[in-house]
């Protein structure tokens, strides 16, 4: 799923749920550069951070797995991603420069 163009492109918190078989979901993150945030998300900051969360549907043996989309990189490395697996995970992101998303919150 691409965030970007979707009806959840400027949603703050994303509640991830599961159903059907087990698998692998992907959610692309949206643009990190400013100037491609769209009118509902502010240049300096506010709406730039993204969090994750699972309910007690996602279990180990499904993922989903949140990456950066094109160039930009996720935790300094294109193609980087986080997966979500465990039932109420969760994971918080923030993009403070343009073609960088930074993992700064992780559930234990």
């Amino acid at each position: 799923m691409y965030l970007t163009g979707s009806d959840y492109a400027h949603d703050y918190f994303h509640l991830m749920s599961w159903s059907g078989s087990n698998g692998t979901a992907v959610v692309y993150l949206p643009e990190s550069d400013p100037n491609n945030l769209g009118t509902n998300r502010d240049s300096n900051g506010y709406k730039r951070e993204l969090r994750f969360f699972t309910d007690n549907t996602v279990n180990a043996n499904d993922k989903i797995q949140i990456t950066a989309i094109g160039t930009d990189t996720l935790d300094g490395g294109v193609g980087n991603f986080y997966e979500l697996k465990k039932p109420f995970d969760g994971i918080t992101l923030f993009a403070p420069i343009s073609g960088s998303w930074f993992n700064i919150q992780t559930k234990a």
